[in-house]
This record gives structure tokens, sequence and C-alpha cells, in this order.
């Protein structure tokens, strides 16, 4: 059986190979359903993320978002706050925090079932402001002698700077170091209290909020050694109260791929 071409030479297609052909596209169209719904559905996404990720998650956020074309929303807290906000963590779908605190919220079955996606540790660095003597922090050695020698050591009182006064604690430093430390309310006043400086002085802080600021008159020095702190690891996961689960999964996936993990790890979520 012969068919009669069509303008341009082209030949209609048998039946059999018509349904074919029809029933492949369907097919790809199902398949391509979740990530349809989940583009539809992020303009309703909500992004809880704690403090120190804020400098390399709201570049991914305003990517997703523009890739999208969503209205994905990144919001910057500690978790034991959000809990507290029913205006918050009642209308999260993602949360981004501690990888220990996200297995918190897994052990009290406020996760969804799918596996929570790490994204790194955060190590904290050592930062001085431009003109300054950069020390020596390759070896706990190197770091311990550098830290005595500096005119004074800043850092803040949150959660970091406990971690930074165990390192301390951990070199042996406390007493020596007592004099000469700084604390201060943030890491916006530790970086304030270098830029300041008039001496050899060190701040310390996590290197997501140090990097920053290279062209604003602070240089990264180094991460503390990891023999004294390592960092701390940070996940995502997706809320079980989400209103917009799959739009939380794909900016999971979003996440996992490797253009984000290079950007994160350009920030300091390595």
């Amino acid at each position: 059986m012969r068919f009669a071409p069509r303008a341009g030479n082209e030949a209609p297609l048998p039946p059999d190979i018509m349904k074919t052909r029809f029933d492949l596209r369907h097919l790809l169209l199902f398949a391509a359903l979740p990530f349809i719904a989940a583009q539809s559905a992020a303009a309703e996404l909500r992004i809880l993320a704690a403090p120190v990720l804020e400098p390399a998650l709201a570049p991914l956020v305003a990517a997703f978002r523009n890739d999208t074309r969503s209205e994905a929303v990144l919001t910057v807290g500690r978790l034991a706050a959000m809990r507290r906000s029913s205006d918050k963590a009642g209308t999260a779908d993602v949360v981004v925090a501690t990888t220990d605190q996200v297995r918190m919220l897994a052990r009290r079955e406020a996760l969804e079932a799918e596996v929570p996606r790490e994204l790194g540790r955060v190590r904290l660095g050592v930062f001085v402001r431009d003109g300054a003597r950069m020390p020596d922090v390759g070896t706990p050695d190197a770091f311990r002698q550098s830290l005595l020698a500096a005119n004074s050591i800043v850092y803040d009182n949150s959660a970091t700077g406990r971690q930074i006064a165990s390192a301390v604690q951990t070199l042996g430093l406390t007493a020596d170091l007592q004099m000469k430390t700084t604390r201060v309310a943030d890491s916006d006043s530790v970086r304030d209290q270098v830029r300041r400086g008039l001496g050899d002085d060190i701040g310390i802080a996590p290197i997501t909020e140090i990097l920053p600021y290279a062209a604003k008159g602070l240089k990264l020095v180094g991460p503390v050694p990891a023999e004294v702190h390592d960092g701390t690891a940070y996940s995502a996961a997706v809320l079980k109260n989400s209103k917009a689960p799959a739009a939380a999964q794909a900016f999971l996936q979003y996440l996992s791929s490797p253009a984000a993990k290079a950007k994160l790890a350009a920030a300091g979520v390595q």
C-alpha cells in the first residue's frame, strides 16, 4: 500500500506508526509531569536556613527562582526560633540547618521520608584587615603561635563563638588569651571590630561569612586547622508539613546539581 506524498516531499506515516508515535509522546508527557508540577508549585516554595548559610544560599535561591520562574523565598533564622515562630516554621517547605539539627527533626518525625541532602561542611576561618600581618594557620602549632602573637582576637557570642572558645580550649590557650579576646554580639560586629583595628588583630568566623568581604577591607587567611576544629556539617530536608512538596524536592535536587555544588564550594560550603 502506498501513501500520497505531502507538501515538502514528506510522506504521511502509516496508522500503526502514527499510533506508536502518539503513545510515545504521551509517555514522555506523563514522565515530565512531576517536573512540570514541581515548577508550578515552586511559586510558593519557602526555604528556612541557618544564618551561616545565607551568603552561600541566597544566590542559589535566586538562580532557582529564575530557572523555574518561581517565587521561592529564603528566610534566615536559627532553628529554635523557627520552631517557635508559627509564621515561619508552620509554613516552611525546606529547612537547611546543621546535620545534627536535621537528624533531630527526623527523630521527631518532622521530615518527609526521603533522606536529607548533606550540602557540605562550613569551616571556621581566620581573617585580618587589609594591610595587617598575615598569620600562619597551616598547622595547629602555627595557629597556636599566631594567636599568642596577635594583639587581639575577636569572635562573637553565638554558637560559632562557642565553637571557637572550645577550639581555644583544645589548644590550651583559654587563660593566655583571656585578656586580649573580644567577644561581640554577632558576625557583623566581628568584621567591624577587625576592620577598625590598628594592630595585628585576628578575627575568627565561619568562612561563608568572611568571603563576601574579600573586597571590603578584610582578607581570609585560611581555615582553622581541622585538628582543632573540622567545621560543621549542614543538610537540607523537606518538612512533613510542606505545602509544596514537589517544589521542595525539586529544590533539593537542584542543590545536588554539579553547578550548585560548585557555587556552594566557592562560597565556603565544602
